[in-house]
Protein backbone atom coordinates (compact mmCIF):
# COMPACT_ATOMS: atom_id res chain seq x y z
CA UNK A 1 0.00 0.00 0.00
CA UNK A 2 1.28 3.44 -0.86
CA UNK A 3 0.61 6.59 1.07
CA UNK A 4 -1.17 8.02 -1.97
CA UNK A 5 -3.87 5.29 -1.91
CA UNK A 6 -7.37 6.71 -1.83
CA UNK A 7 -9.51 5.84 1.19
CA UNK A 8 -12.22 3.28 0.55
CA UNK A 9 -15.72 4.55 -0.05
CA UNK A 10 -18.41 3.29 2.32
CA UNK A 11 -19.69 0.92 -0.37
CA UNK A 12 -16.21 -0.51 -0.93
CA UNK A 13 -15.75 -0.90 2.81
CA UNK A 14 -19.08 -2.72 3.15
CA UNK A 15 -18.01 -5.07 0.39
CA UNK A 16 -14.64 -5.72 2.06
CA UNK A 17 -16.25 -6.33 5.46
CA UNK A 18 -19.06 -8.52 4.16
CA UNK A 19 -16.73 -11.34 3.22
CA UNK A 20 -14.55 -10.95 6.30
CA UNK A 21 -16.99 -10.64 9.20
CA UNK A 22 -15.67 -13.83 10.81
CA UNK A 23 -12.13 -12.40 10.70
CA UNK A 24 -13.25 -8.99 11.91
CA UNK A 25 -13.91 -10.07 15.47
CA UNK A 26 -14.31 -13.08 17.64
CA UNK A 27 -17.90 -14.27 17.88
CA UNK A 28 -17.94 -13.19 21.54
CA UNK A 29 -16.67 -9.66 20.94
CA UNK A 30 -18.29 -6.39 20.07
CA UNK A 31 -17.57 -4.70 16.75
CA UNK A 32 -17.11 -0.93 16.66
CA UNK A 33 -15.87 1.53 14.04
CA UNK A 34 -12.48 1.30 15.74
CA UNK A 35 -12.50 -2.47 15.19
CA UNK A 36 -13.14 -1.81 11.49
CA UNK A 37 -10.31 0.73 11.28
CA UNK A 38 -7.92 -1.73 12.95
CA UNK A 39 -9.09 -4.44 10.52
CA UNK A 40 -8.33 -2.11 7.60
CA UNK A 41 -4.83 -1.41 8.92
CA UNK A 42 -4.08 -5.08 9.60
CA UNK A 43 -5.16 -6.15 6.10
CA UNK A 44 -3.40 -3.30 4.31
CA UNK A 45 -6.60 -1.61 3.15
CA UNK A 46 -6.57 2.19 3.05
CA UNK A 47 -8.43 3.38 6.13
CA UNK A 48 -11.78 4.97 5.42
CA UNK A 49 -12.19 6.87 8.68
CA UNK A 50 -14.59 6.65 11.58
CA UNK A 51 -17.70 7.92 9.78
CA UNK A 52 -17.34 5.48 6.87
CA UNK A 53 -16.68 2.63 9.31
CA UNK A 54 -19.77 3.63 11.34
CA UNK A 55 -21.92 3.81 8.18
CA UNK A 56 -20.62 0.45 6.97
CA UNK A 57 -21.47 -1.23 10.27
CA UNK A 58 -24.93 0.35 10.24
CA UNK A 59 -25.50 -0.96 6.71
CA UNK A 60 -24.39 -4.48 7.72
CA UNK A 61 -26.77 -4.29 10.68
CA UNK A 62 -29.62 -3.14 8.43
CA UNK A 63 -28.99 -6.12 6.15
CA UNK A 64 -29.22 -8.51 9.11
CA UNK A 65 -25.56 -9.54 9.27
CA UNK A 66 -24.83 -7.75 12.55
CA UNK A 67 -26.86 -7.29 15.71
CA UNK A 68 -27.32 -4.16 17.85
CA UNK A 69 -26.15 -4.05 21.45
CA UNK A 70 -28.23 -1.00 22.49
CA UNK A 71 -25.05 1.05 22.55
CA UNK A 72 -24.42 3.48 19.71
CA UNK A 73 -22.00 2.18 17.07
CA UNK A 74 -21.47 -1.15 18.86
CA UNK A 75 -22.54 -4.32 17.08
CA UNK A 76 -21.97 -8.04 17.46
CA UNK A 77 -22.09 -11.16 15.32
CA UNK A 78 -24.43 -12.86 17.81
CA UNK A 79 -27.71 -11.55 19.21
CA UNK A 80 -27.30 -13.11 22.67
CA UNK A 81 -24.44 -10.95 23.97
CA UNK A 82 -25.12 -8.44 26.73
CA UNK A 83 -24.72 -4.73 26.12
CA UNK A 84 -21.56 -4.82 28.23
CA UNK A 85 -19.47 -7.41 30.02
CA UNK A 86 -19.50 -11.16 29.48
CA UNK A 87 -22.17 -13.81 29.28
CA UNK A 88 -25.27 -14.52 27.24
CA UNK A 89 -28.51 -12.60 27.33
CA UNK A 90 -31.38 -14.84 28.35
CA UNK A 91 -33.91 -12.01 28.45
CA UNK A 92 -33.71 -8.36 27.41
CA UNK A 93 -36.57 -5.92 27.87
CA UNK A 94 -36.58 -2.15 27.97
CA UNK A 95 -37.50 0.03 30.90
CA UNK A 96 -39.97 2.92 30.59
CA UNK A 97 -37.49 5.14 28.69
CA UNK A 98 -35.84 2.44 26.58
CA UNK A 99 -32.79 1.42 28.63
CA UNK A 100 -32.18 -2.34 28.46
CA UNK A 101 -32.78 -4.52 31.51
CA UNK A 102 -31.06 -7.86 30.98
CA UNK A 103 -30.97 -11.32 32.51
CA UNK A 104 -27.53 -12.77 31.80
CA UNK A 105 -26.36 -16.37 32.12
CA UNK A 106 -22.86 -17.78 31.85
CA UNK A 107 -23.94 -20.04 28.96
CA UNK A 108 -26.49 -19.74 26.15
CA UNK A 109 -30.10 -20.13 27.29
CA UNK A 110 -31.39 -23.73 27.06
CA UNK A 111 -34.03 -24.34 24.40
CA UNK A 112 -36.38 -25.92 26.97
CA UNK A 113 -37.54 -23.31 29.50
CA UNK A 114 -37.89 -26.04 32.16
CA UNK A 115 -34.11 -26.53 32.00
CA UNK A 116 -33.58 -22.80 32.55
CA UNK A 117 -35.93 -22.25 35.51
CA UNK A 118 -33.55 -23.46 38.25
CA UNK A 119 -30.32 -21.99 36.82
CA UNK A 120 -28.64 -19.09 38.62
CA UNK A 121 -28.25 -15.95 36.50
CA UNK A 122 -27.62 -12.27 37.13
CA UNK A 123 -29.77 -9.34 36.08
CA UNK A 124 -28.87 -5.72 35.55
CA UNK A 125 -30.50 -2.48 34.49
CA UNK A 126 -28.47 -0.24 32.21
CA UNK A 127 -30.48 2.81 33.22
CA UNK A 128 -29.90 2.67 36.97
CA UNK A 129 -27.70 0.79 39.45
CA UNK A 130 -30.35 -1.85 40.22
CA UNK A 131 -29.63 -5.50 39.63
CA UNK A 132 -28.88 -8.77 41.35
CA UNK A 133 -25.69 -10.81 41.16
CA UNK A 134 -27.20 -14.26 41.59
CA UNK A 135 -30.84 -15.26 41.28
CA UNK A 136 -32.77 -18.21 39.92
CA UNK A 137 -33.87 -17.50 36.35
CA UNK A 138 -37.53 -17.98 37.22
CA UNK A 139 -37.23 -15.34 40.00
CA UNK A 140 -35.02 -13.00 37.97
CA UNK A 141 -37.58 -12.70 35.17
CA UNK A 142 -40.23 -11.57 37.65
CA UNK A 143 -37.89 -8.99 39.18
CA UNK A 144 -36.79 -7.71 35.76
CA UNK A 145 -40.35 -7.30 34.51
CA UNK A 146 -41.39 -5.46 37.69
CA UNK A 147 -38.30 -3.25 37.62
CA UNK A 148 -38.61 -2.40 33.91
CA UNK A 149 -42.25 -1.39 34.32
CA UNK A 150 -41.30 1.21 36.97
CA UNK A 151 -37.75 2.38 36.07
CA UNK A 152 -37.21 5.70 34.30
CA UNK A 153 -33.40 5.46 34.36
CA UNK A 154 -31.82 6.42 31.06
CA UNK A 155 -28.88 4.42 29.72
CA UNK A 156 -25.57 6.24 29.49
CA UNK A 157 -24.54 5.56 25.91
CA UNK A 158 -21.44 7.67 25.81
Amino acid sequence: MTTTAQPLSTDQLIEALHGNLAKLADADERITPFTVIEFQRSTGLPTAGYTSAYNALHALHSSGLLHETHRPAVYTLRPDLPTSGNGHVWLRINNRVGAPVEVIGTQPRPADSRDAAEVYVRWTCHGCPKGHVSALFVNATTHVEEHASKCYGQALNT
